[in-house]
């Protein structure tokens, strides 16, 4: 019972939830280090850019400016958003029952990283203005839609494109107006394409790239959410079959048990019989009515020595008509309630042959063949299950058949465990048959149903 809780507590981990918060906390300070770094870089570019838009009145050094502009700005944004969201998820890790919001945090503290930046030195300071607000904002829808993404590296990914379509926003002379772009060298590059008029350039192009760049962030946040779908429903359907292998194994231990019950059962018979005869023997004083009962003890033994033997041994053999074999099956499935689907059409001179096989093991073989038949005609209207004993020359033929569904197209592998089972299968049918110098055919009725075929060879 100890194992089968511990497996049931496994099974309810969230394969997009293994990332403990530690790695969060680590990975958020690690990105607000490198965003600190990014201070540093050096906007030399632009300025030489800028200059030479001037000098010869190009619009294409004009855009070299801006995508220069746009990737220092992109890089340490990305940097910014993507630690403190880190930093959020880890600190709600550490939360009980996560009673904090993983984005109170990043919504509080980016606008004040910005306004923090004068502390680090000189330099031009970074200006929070509208595509800084849109992009915080972005960044909260796309963590809600992103919840199922798995792993911060996936949703890093699809963070850092929004933040970068954004940028593009700085650049945008359109947008001025409404709060975009009002640092000093977005400005710079914004006041240069008024000059030159060339704003239209700067309009369209970073339009442009912001659609597409925001488009592209939405098609991989629902890419990475699709794929994190598909990663977890593997990973359930994993566990699941995990769970079915568990109670095949378990249904065969039961099985196991109820034929040993079965096996011993039989083996009582006999003992029965010995016991109460030899019971009888000592009351008794006339000899000739102690060998008579002392004949029916010594039967009985050896009967049961055989038994024995072919519960033992899968070579042990006796000679036994096919009707016995037809009998000490339909014995053992005498304790279940479906026994009463089970007919028997056999030829007469069928059921007289003999046939040298181990009955232990044969007609084990028979009761799951019948097994198999009851599952498959659970559905029917009308369930039935034949046994029909045909005689054709050296051979006698055992045929099982139902009305079930039938096998399908094909012949099942050797692993078949029959209709809806998770029994043994047909591969121990098709073993103890071999056995016993027989072979197994198995096809589907013109009629309807599957039927199973065991042959036999009959001794001369």
């Amino acid at each position: 019972m100890g194992e089968n809780k511990a497996v049931n507590k496994k099974t309810l981990v969230d394969p997009s939830r293994r990332d403990v918060p530690f790695h969060y906390l680590l990975s958020g300070t690690v990105f607000l280090v490198l965003w600190m770094v990014s201070q540093l870089l050096p906007a030399g570019k632009v300025f030489y850019y800028m200059d030479l838009a001037v000098d010869h009145m190009d619009s294409g050094y004009l855009l070299a400016s801006a995508v220069v502009l746009v990737l220092i700005n992109s890089t340490r944004a990305i940097f910014l958003y993507l630690g403190w969201f880190l930093l959020g998820e880890g600190v709600t890790g550490y939360t009980p029952g996560k009673a904090i919001p993983s984005w109170i945090l990043p919504l509080v503290a980016i606008p004040l990283s910005y306004s923090f930046l004068q502390f680090f030195g000189k330099g031009i300071t970074p200006h929070f203005g509208t595509p800084a607000v849109l992009s915080v904002t972005s960044v909260l829808v796309l963590h809600f839609m992103t919840r199922e993404v798995s792993g911060w590296l996936n949703r890093s990914l699809a963070l850092a494109m929004f933040i970068f379509s954004f940028q593009w926003l700085d650049v945008v002379p359109f947008l001025t107006r409404y709060g975009a772009g009002w640092g000093e060298l977005s400005m710079a590059i914004k006041n240069i394409a008024l000059l030159m008029e060339r704003e239209v350039v700067l309009d369209i192009s970073g339009i442009t790239l912001f659609c597409s760049l925001f488009l592209g962030g939405m098609i991989t946040s629902e890419f990475l959410v699709a794929y994190s779908s598909r990663i977890r429903n593997l990973y359930l359907l994993r566990e699941n079959e995990k769970k079915m292998a568990l109670l095949r194994e378990e249904n065969i231990r039961n099985r196991g048990a109820v034929e040993l019950q079965q096996l011993v059962h039989d083996l009582k018979r006999p003992l029965t019989t010995i016991t109460g005869l030899t019971d009888v023997i000592l009351s008794l004083e006339d000899p000739s009515e102690m060998k008579s009962h002392t004949s029916v003890i010594r039967k009985a033994a050896r009967n049961m020595n055989g038994m024995v033997s072919e519960i033992l041994s899968g070579r042990s053999r006796r000679n036994v008509k096919v009707s016995d074999l037809i009998d000490y099956t339909r014995n053992q499935i005498s304790p279940f309630e479906w026994k009463e689907q089970v007919r028997v059409d056999a030829e007469e001179e069928a059921l007289k042959t003999e046939i040298q096989v181990n009955l232990i093991r044969l007609s084990r073989a028979l009761v799951n063949l019948l097994d198999n038949s009851r599952r498959a005609v659970e559905s029917c209207r009308e369930p039935r299950i034949n046994i029909e004993v045909v005689r054709d020359n050296h051979m006698v033929s055992v045929r099982i058949r139902d009305n079930g569904p039938g096998f399908g197209h094909g012949v099942p592998p050797r692993n078949y465990s029959g209709w809806n089972s998770t029994g043994i299968g047909l591969g121990f049918v098709e073993q103890v048959v071999e056995d016993n110098g027989g072979s197994v055919i198995i096809y589907d009725d013109a009629e309807g149903g599957g039927v199973v075929e065991i042959r036999l060879p009959v001794l001369i």
